[in-house]
């Protein structure tokens, strides 16, 4: 065999490799796209691309002179199925388009949302991202960069974390609430008693006690106001709504007041009592004389619109389970 048909052979068995990778890739494209009626991306993921970003992607050229990041290839896989592309950006402005240009994917989206402006509102951006298109967010699909991958995690996504084009699932669906649950906790949450709550959801008294049960059980706490906080300050359950049922301007506590509702958050009663050094009934007045002052219903509900709110610190409300030993 002369030179001229070895080079002939050595370039027929690289394009069969290639054509045979390429098969495969868009295989497991396909396997992380599948059931997804939406991908949700945030920009941090974009922003970390090769900026050698493959013309034929923008241009429709018939060779690049690298290979396509798995990103923007499973992007343009979603696009093509069709299965529509939600960015999730800092800040929707004219610099960002700018910026989508630079990366040569301004024409692959559907809708945008601003994180910032979800997250100061209390939404999930993720969540907020998946309404823009009327998609459940449990039937979609997140990219993150994995620095900045709790949002996504929180939503109920099914995510892959990106990291310079390259794309990696991540299993953190568990960590998500179900639809069912994430109403039950948000009724709570406004201060509905499971009755109430039952006929909201036109679901059976049982039904909505077991949720809460299970939501208690999860998360390690014997008391649904910890668990409530823990949702919370985890961002797994958006606050907007509880923002929206108050009034625009509620009044001060006194310091006492909002010292008792803030350890309560993260503490039992009686670990509040000896933390504030006043009997458990005093601690019990303090709540009770701000639930008067908010209009709130129990305790669960008056610390849910303290973190709501933000007038308690969630570093400072955070309970951990180890050292729960209230009742419910």
């Amino acid at each position: 065999m002369n030179a001229r048909s070895l080079q002939a052979s050595s370039r027929t068995s690289r394009t069969r490799a290639e054509a045979a990778e390429a098969s495969t890739s868009s295989r497991e494209l396909d396997r992380i796209l599948r059931d997804r009626d939406a991908v949700l991306v945030q920009f941090a993921a974009l922003d970390d691309l090769p900026r050698t970003a493959p013309e034929l992607l923008s241009a429709g050229l018939a060779r690049t002179p690298t290979a396509p990041a798995a990103l923007l290839r499973l992007l343009y896989r979603a696009r093509s199925l069709p299965i529509p592309c939600v960015l999730v950006a800092p800040v929707l402005d004219q610099d960002l388009e700018c910026r989508l240009t630079a990366l040569r994917v301004p024409g692959l989206w559907s809708a945008a949302v601003s994180a910032v402006e979800h997250l100061t509102a209390g939404t999930n951006p993720f969540r907020a991202a998946a309404t823009q298109v009327n998609v459940d967010t449990t039937r979609c699909l997140a990219v993150a960069h994995p620095a900045a991958i709790g949002s996504a995690a929180a939503s109920g996504a099914s995510v892959v974390i990106s990291s310079s084009g390259s794309i990696e699932r991540r299993a953190v669906a568990d960590r998500a609430l179900t639809e069912l649950e994430r109403a039950v906790a948000l009724l709570i949450a406004l201060g509905h008693t499971g009755e109430s709550a039952a006929k909201i959801l036109k679901k059976s008294r049982s039904t909505v006690a077991t949720t809460a049960v299970r939501l208690n059980k999860r998360y390690g706490f014997q008391d649904r106001s910890h668990t409530l906080a823990r949702l919370i300050t985890d961002g797994l359950l958006d606050t907007a709504p509880l923002r929206d049922a108050l009034p625009s301007q509620l009044p001060a506590l006194e310091p006492l007041e909002l010292e008792a509702v803030t350890l309560l958050a993260g503490n039992d009663l009686p670990a509040t009592a000896r933390i504030m050094k006043i009997p458990e009934r005093a601690v019990e007045r303090l709540l009770k004389q701000a639930a008067g002052r908010w209009g709130t219903t129990n305790r669960t509900h008056t610390i849910t619109v303290a973190l709501a709110t933000d007038a308690i610190p969630t570093a400072a409300a955070r309970p951990d389970a180890a050292q729960q030993r209230g009742g419910p």
